[in-house]
């Protein structure tokens, strides 16, 4: 795993919290087991898009090189970096970069080339990308009252699109006045807003210290 961290809220002891508790449900031996794990994540801070940029041309890089790739790439978030450039056509370019480099390196590992008549990948693994972003209000009223940020380039440069959301006050939408669940945590809901293979539904979740738990 590699992690790109532009909000510096990296945290190896939540991540092996989180690991411990996930060896724990395999019954190994949890800590020994979540240690080697976390050993397999490398996290690097980039403040701007451009520190940002180069990192992703960095993977790209090894990609176009037929050298092994991380198996899941996470950036936190693009929003932050982006935060920094005052410049709106210059961070559009910048972003609109960003994507497409991203985009180059999960084609690139995943194509396959004919060799001596015989198809072969190129990359046994297909890394995946996770981007975290960030929404600003929509003073149109439209989703929900809010948009995702960054503008339409980057709204339409993901093929999915995981919202979530916190329910604040006393009420749930999705379980009706909180008095009728005193002893639960505060509920939130991850909503696929997005998706080439599933329609849109919302889905309720905890967040406890093993990680987050679906609300049955």
């Amino acid at each position: 795993v590699f992690w790109l961290d532009t909000e510096r809220t990296f945290s190896p002891q939540r991540l092996l919290e989180l690991l411990t508790a996930q060896a724990g449900l395999d019954g190994e031996d949890c800590h020994d087991h979540a240690l080697e794990a976390l050993e397999h994540i490398r996290c690097r801070t980039c403040g701007t898009l451009q520190e940002l940029q180069g990192a992703v041309q960095e993977i790209a890089d090894c990609a176009s090189r037929r050298e092994r790739l991380p198996s899941l790439l996470i950036i936190d978030s693009i929003a932050s970096a982006a935060r920094h450039q005052e410049d709106i056509r210059r961070r559009q370019a910048d972003l609109n970069k960003i994507a497409s480099c991203i985009k180059g390196i999960v084609s690139s590992s995943c194509s396959q080339t004919r060799v001596a008549g015989v198809t072969e990948a190129i990359s046994t693994i297909c890394p995946a990308v996770l981007v975290t972003n960030q929404v600003s209000g929509d003073p149109s009223g439209a989703s929900a009252g809010y948009k995702v940020a960054l503008g339409h380039m980057w709204h339409h440069a993901v093929n999915w699109r995981l919202t979530l959301s916190h329910e604040s006050g006393g009420y749930s939408a999705l379980h009706g006045p909180r008095a009728c669940y005193p002893d639960r945590p505060p509920i939130r809901t991850l909503v696929v807003e997005k998706s080439p293979c599933c329609g849109p539904q919302a889905i309720p979740f905890f967040v406890t210290s093993e990680g987050l738990q679906e609300v049955h």
